[in-house]
């Protein structure tokens, strides 16, 4: 796939960033060439992010050269990075929701013009169209003038690679693409990162789903502690050397298997009877002391809207939840909060207060309880939330800014903001999303231990094996419906089958933590 030309479109020479006396990345010389895709590895907190900022133009670096097709370049902005053909495409993609897929794809053209009143609607649609067309993209979404909100998780990241792709983007970075994508939307994915390479985009993409990456890259490049320790052909660097170099410890096992190994599961504290909300038909779950309920379904299956039909966030229409065995009903999230049920939302970005420290962003949801008099205690902050970091081993401060944290840690962070309220019952939406092996280990193994100590606790996962893995059950939910209930490594086919999805073997090498 990789391009015969001997010019690299990118290379950074000793690219470097640090804050104070905190080296985020040091002295990284990188070539990338045009009509390749390069994977760049490294656990949460390795530089990933900060190399992408740097050469995006979203940070300044303290030192370092960046060059394309051999000429230095001064990158100071993103809009800067967008002129040179510089584009990155997030985890959660940057969409304009009530704009329609065309509105979005050429909104960086019509920047600075009032409004697209201006804009010759029929022929951006017919630009649109035909932009889709060439991407190969023309049946995998619906008609260009749908709005951004309708479109599932799939399609936003197909219309945020169009929408990059406009602006006639030379290197292309994708910030874990496929991290809530299901195995069939991954393979889209990677075929439209074909087209795009065969048409000379370099393409560089993040993600700690190694066994799917491994299926589309051409070179590998590995961070671990800001520095790049090694790069190479895919081929000469297989997901077992790529792990070992990432982690820089020696073994690869496997990640625990938590079924069965549990305290004895204890009384009843939470029941859902027959509960229906628009996107929730007709469902019951229960959740004992010490059960961990694993809820897996496709993109758009409800099974989030259950967890948030049980926390108050979306009404009930009918249907009732029983609580240590009395009903109750949440008007908000904030009353279940008060009763003991609390959830975490997937969307990291959205629920972090990025202004603030580890502290405010852990203890945001107890202030209530460490107020005395009406007055709020720095010292009884800082002292819970030195606790959790403690606890959860982050790898920051209470003082340090929450966005200066990786996206594992900022995930760490905002479970331990749930915990801290001592909560009866937990809701992890996706957890695990867009973390490394290592941390969702970490995550895997506080789950288990918080059973154990009693706590009831929702999973919500897209990914079949970490379920069976963690879960004492497993609930399928399609159509906003329960279609299945297993258990056991013995339930992945049942799963695989409920879901509609097939659901390729893991080779436990790959998902294994290093440890």
């Amino acid at each position: 796939m990789s391009s015969s030309s001997d010019t690299p479109v990118l290379r950074t020479i000793g690219l470097s960033k640090s804050y104070g006396p905190i080296a985020a990345l040091s002295d990284v010389s990188l070539d990338i060439a045009p009509g390749s895709v390069l994977a760049l590895l490294g656990e949460n907190g390795a530089g990933k992010s900060t190399f992408i900022s740097l050469v995006s133009g979203a940070t300044n670096p303290t030192a370092g050269q960046i060059e394309i097709d051999g000429e230095r370049v001064s990158v100071h902005s993103p809009l800067e990075a967008t002129r040179l053909g510089i584009q990155v495409v997030h985890q959660e993609p940057k969409l304009a929701n009530e704009a329609s897929i065309a509105e979005n794809i050429y909104l960086s053209r019509y920047a600075g013009r009032s409004g697209f009143a201006l804009v010759d609607r029929r022929a951006m649609i017919a630009d649109a169209t035909a932009h889709l067309a060439r991407l190969g993209l023309a049946s995998e979404l619906p008609s260009v003038v749908t709005p951004a909100f309708q479109l599932t998780a799939a399609q936003r990241q197909l219309v945020a690679i169009a929408k990059a792709m406009a602006t006639e983007a030379r290197v292309l970075f994708l910030d874990e693409p496929n991290s809530s994508l299901t195995p069939r939307e991954t393979r889209k994915l990677w075929d439209l990162v074909r087209i795009l390479c065969a048409s000379g985009v370099a393409v560089v993409v993040v993600s700690h789903r190694l066994s799917e990456l491994y299926e589309i890259v051409d070179q590998v490049a590995v961070l671990r502690d800001g520095v790049l320790v090694a790069t190479g052909r895919a081929d000469e660097m297989p997901i077992d050397r790529a792990v070992f170099l990432m982690a820089g410890r020696a073994k690869v096992e496997a990640a625990p298997r938590l079924a069965g190994e549990s305290a004895p599961i204890g009384e009843e504290v939470l029941r859902a009877e027959n509960i229906w909300t628009e996107k929730v038909h007709g469902v019951d779950l229960t959740v004992r002391a010490g059960e961990i309920v694993g809820l897996v379904g496709l993109v758009g299956s409800g099974r989030t809207e259950i967890g948030r039909a049980i926390c108050g966030a979306d009404p009930l229409l009918a249907g009732q939840i029983y609580l240590h065995g009395r009903p109750v009903r949440f008007g908000s999230p904030k009353q279940a909060l008060a009763h003991g049920v609390v959830m975490t939302s997937e969307e990291r970005r959205r629920s972090v207060f990025e202004s603030h420290d580890v502290t405010f962003n852990m203890v945001a949801s107890s202030l209530s309880r460490l107020a005395s008099r009406g007055f709020l205690s720095g010292k009884r902050e800082r002292s819970l939330a030195a606790t959790w970091v403690n606890r959860l081993a982050l790898r920051g401060t209470t003082a340090t800014p929450i966005v200066a944290l990786s996206g594992g840690n900022q995930q760490k962070a905002l479970i331990a903001r749930s915990l801290a309220t001592n909560p009866s019952v937990i809701i992890l939406d996706e957890p695990t999303h867009g973390i490394d092996v290592r941390t969702k280990s970490e995550i895997a193994a506080l789950v288990k231990q918080l059973a154990a100590e009693g706590l009831g606790v929702i999973f919500i996962s897209s990914e079949v094996e970490e379920l069976v893995g963690i879960a004492s059950r497993v609930v399928v939910i399609r159509g906003g419906r329960v279609a299945q209930v297993a258990s056991g490594a013995d339930g992945i086919g049942l799963i695989a089958a409920a879901l509609g999805e097939i659901i390729p073997p893991t080779d436990i090498r790959h998902e294994g933590v290093v440890r």
